[in-house]
């Protein structure tokens, strides 16, 4: 899966070197997709929305201890008060 001889490494470092070698190939895949959707797409698409593995931007604001937006907990909270 890595191309690595698996003997002299533990699982946890085989993991990670796994991880990586899937993050790689996930970008050139990407890159090679978005290079043929916007050979025929009106509007860019950009390579990191095509590949799981790209990090994304975190949502501005404060978050609680789950990552989830205050904002998003708000307006959860006042659509159950409103069914009541």
């Amino acid at each position: 899966m890595t191309g690595l001889d698996p003997r002299q490494f533990t699982p946890g470092e085989l993991y990670l070197a796994w991880r990586a070698r899937q993050s790689a190939d996930w970008e050139r895949a990407a890159m090679v997709a978005a290079c043929v959707v916007n050979q025929y797409a009106k509007k860019a698409v950009d390579p990191d929305r095509l590949n799981p593995y790209a990090v994304r931007k975190r949502p501005a604001g404060p978050v609680n201890s789950q990552g989830i937006p205050l904002a998003n907990i708000t307006k959860l909270m006042v659509f159950m008060d409103s069914l009541n």
